[in-house]
């Protein structure tokens, strides 16, 4: 670790392993191109922005192609395979919005990819595990943690300020129980959103997972716990407080080469404490950035980070340039479904 910080004092105790001494992306999203997928909702303005159309040309999928995310899923997985550094990747789906009687409300909900998409699509690939998603407001959360968990996911996750719940309702606290009984990890989005609609900001709080932490589930805050508003990172202190409170929390490291959220890579790493919490992991398909560091990365060395073509080996680069340290024995036991 950069900054003179011990051997001693980086190591934090844990019982997590890694697969073959590689690195897992704890952090992959599954993505859809159309509204007719089965299992899938992608409703305007979705339909209207920029991102399926950006997917399409960065990724080089044909706008002729019958089923791209299959293109799409293909190019992640011999992403995956090809890199020197990461072994497997968790593909991660995205539940709806639940009306008042646990129902899905399929007039509010703009984006949706399923479970039983992300179950079947992995099982194609040895490179990718699945990562569900469970919105806890729907009436059948529970039944559906048990299903996901028999079928081999290996975590669960929730972006509430488009899920449209408050993680820290006592609601939910049976629910989670069930998953820190069934050692199911927790990866929570952090910060805003701007990618989906989102209506209630505030609940990307980290704070609002005290909840789910006093009721003994692994939470993982994504993107480093950042707020994704450039300079402002507002939940910095909370995340760190909420670090030295909770030994069952972790960070992710995705997106945080984005220039929104980059400032939080700087700030993770002038602590130890955090530093030793942080879990590899992307956001794939976002791009890796290196115009965030051209004040902190020499010239020559950010030459060399973009020569290498592999997504995620390109991530390390940078990780590695910044002085971290990515610990290949975090997460195996973390992410191995039982």
């Amino acid at each position: 670790m950069a900054n003179g910080i011990s051997k001693s004092k980086r190591t934090v105790e844990s019982e997590y392993l890694s697969v073959d001494g590689t690195l897992i992306d704890c952090h992959a999203h599954a993505t859809v191109f159309t509204s007719s997928v089965p299992g899938t909702i992608l409703k305007p303005p979705l339909t209207k922005r920029w991102v399926p159309g950006f997917l399409r040309r960065r990724l080089a999928i044909s706008p002729d192609d019958p089923v791209p995310e299959d293109t799409y899923l293909d190019g992640l997985a011999a992403t995956v395979r090809e890199s020197k550094r990461v072994s497997q990747a968790v593909l991660l789906g995205s539940d709806g919005i639940y009306d008042s009687d646990g129902l899905l409300d399929t007039n509010r909900t703009r984006f949706m990819i399923d479970n039983d998409f992300i179950l079947n699509r992995t099982g194609r690939y040895p490179e990718l595990l699945p990562g569900v998603s469970i919105n806890p407001a729907r009436a059948d959360a529970l039944e559906e943690l048990e299903r996901c968990r028999k079928r081999g996911a290996v975590l669960v996750k929730i972006l509430p300020n488009v899920q449209e719940f408050d993680p820290a309702d006592q609601r939910y606290v049976p629910f989670y129980r069930r998953m820190a009984e069934m050692n199911m990890p927790l990866v929570a989005h952090c910060g805003y959103e701007f990618t989906l609609p989102a209506r209630n900001q505030a609940v990307g709080n980290p704070a609002r997972l005290k909840t789910a932490l006093e009721s003994g589930v692994t939470v993982i805050l994504a993107h480093g716990g950042s707020t994704g508003l450039f300079i402002w990172e507002k939940y910095f202190l909370t995340v760190k407080k909420m670090v030295l409170t909770y030994p069952h929390l972790y960070l992710d490291m995705s997106a945080l080469t984005l220039p929104s959220r980059s400032r939080m890579l700087f700030k993770l790493r002038r602590c130890p404490e955090l530093a030793a919490r942080c879990l590899f992991g992307t956001d794939y398909p976002i791009p890796v950035y290196t115009c965030s560091f051209l004040l902190s990365i020499t010239l020559g060395r950010l030459r060399k980070i973009r020569q290498e073509k592999n997504y995620f080996d390109r991530y390390c680069l940078i990780l590695e340039e910044l002085g971290f340290e990515l610990r290949t024995d975090l997460n195996q036991n973390l992410f191995v479904s039982q």
